[in-house]
Parts: structure tokens; C-alpha cells; sequence
């Protein structure tokens, strides 16, 4: 999609800032909660905001023609100008300065993240109570990911897997470019993950009901 997203706001960007029309971008891995604050659920992501209030997400093809003509039909609908303000400078790529600094506005309640060594230290507590309580499956060495490598889940195994203890699963097509890219990533979280949290993977080109049935709308999706 990237090549496709630049060549459009490239094409676009300076005649579009004119009639307040801007194109950015967030870097989710850098600014995680802002990302979730806005119930981004996939990569990528596009959605529409007017004068700082969200207004809808993008869902037509990430391709350059449906994004031009996306962008083009918005003060057809808006009216012009959308966002104008003085004080910001077009750039070649018309990328929003700040945009991360932007307080998002949607009102649903976010959960607060547990930090990673706070859910380790609870996760070892938890074994150890089994452990001196003499817990069955502890005394067959059972951890969660033992070996710290992803599983893959196919429709037949994937209720009764992610049905005992913790889960991260990635649902993923194998042609996917941001997929690809984020495999290693993938693998690495698991090996870190040794002990603490199962990791898993469903292919979506193979296991489609399964993915359907757990709403997955873009790849890759993890839950």
C-alpha cells in the first residue's frame, strides 16, 4: 500500500493543503496508546478527521485511484476549506506536524494496559501457587510457551489451544507486504515471551471462516 498512499499525497498534497486538506501519517509501534485510543485494530489503518473530530474510516481499496478519488470528493462533502490553518507549513508529503500530540475524540473508555514486568511477575506468582498447590498440569511441566516459539492455530485446534491460559494470536496472508515485514518482529516477541503468554499465528488464506468469525478486517491483525 505504501507506494500507492505516497505517489497520491505526493500527486496531491500542495493543491489539497490549499483547500485544507492534509495527509498523515502515526507510527503505532512509537505511539501505541494513541493508536489504541483510537481502536485501531489492523495496520494499515486510514481514517478521516474534520476539524479535529473523527468522522469515518477509510474502507475502499488501498490503491492510488480509490484514494485520489476519495480525497478529491471530500470538499464535494465538507465544503472548502476542511481543516485551513494559517499557521501550519505544506510539506512535499502534506504530513500533519504533531499529529501525535492530537487529543483523540472518541469517547469509549480504554482499558489501562498492564506493563510487561508487572504481568510477568504475576504470571510467575501464578505458576508458583500451582506449583506448591500441586497442580496437575504444573507437574507435567506444562508453562505457557514452553519453547517460545509461535504455534500455528488452524480452525480445528483454535478453541481448545487459546481456550486454556493466556493468548497473542496474529492473523496473517502469507502475500501480505506488511505481514512479511512484521514475521521476524513476530517470532522475536515470542521468543521474549517465553514463559509468559502464548504466541500464535492463523493463516487467513487458509483458516478464512476462522478469521471471519473473529472479525479480521485487515492484515496483519493481532488479538
Amino acid at each position: 500500500m505504501a507506494p500507492q498512499w505516497t505517489k497520491m499525497t505526493d500527486e496531491m498534497a500542495k493543491r489539497s493543503a490549499i483547500q485544507g486538506i492534509y495527509f498523515g501519517e502515526v507510527n503505532c509501534y512509537k505511539y501505541y496508546d494513541l493508536c489504541e485510543t483510537n481502536k485501531i485494530e489492523g495496520y494499515p489503518t486510514i481514517q478521516l478527521w474534520v476539524k479535529g473530530r473523527y468522522i469515518e474510516e477509510y474502507l475502499e481499496d488501498n490503491e492510488y485511484g480509490p484514494f485520489k478519488a476519495y480525497a478529491s470528493n471530500l470538499v464535494n462533502r465538507f465544503g472548502t476549506p476542511l481543516n485551513k490553518d494559517p499557521s501550519r507549513q505544506e510539506t512535499a508529503v502534506g504530513v500533519i506536524p504533531h499529529l501525535e500530540d492530537r487529543t483523540p475524540n472518541k469517547p469509549e473508555p480504554v482499558a489501562k494496559r498492564v506493563p510487561f514486568d508487572q504481568l510477568r511477575l504475576e504470571q510467575q506468582q501464578q505458576q508458583q501457587q500451582e506449583k506448591e498447590g500441586g497442580d496437575a498440569a504444573y507437574a507435567l511441566g506444562r508453562a505457557w510457551n514452553p519453547d517460545g516459539t509461535v504455534v500455528d492455530l488452524t480452525a480445528q485446534d483454535f478453541d481448545e489451544k487459546t481456550g486454556t491460559g493466556p493468548w497473542m494470536v496474529k492473523f496473517y496472508a502469507p502475500w501480505c507486504p506488511h505481514c512479511q515485514m512484521f514475521a521476524p518482529t513476530w517470532d522475536e516477541f515470542a521468543e521474549k515471551s517465553k514463559g509468559l503468554v502464548n504466541v500464535g499465528r492463523v493463516n487467513c488464506d487458509k483458516y478464512g471462516n476462522l478469521c471471519n468469525a473473529q472479525n479480521i478486517l485487515s492484515y496483519p491483525t493481532v488479538k
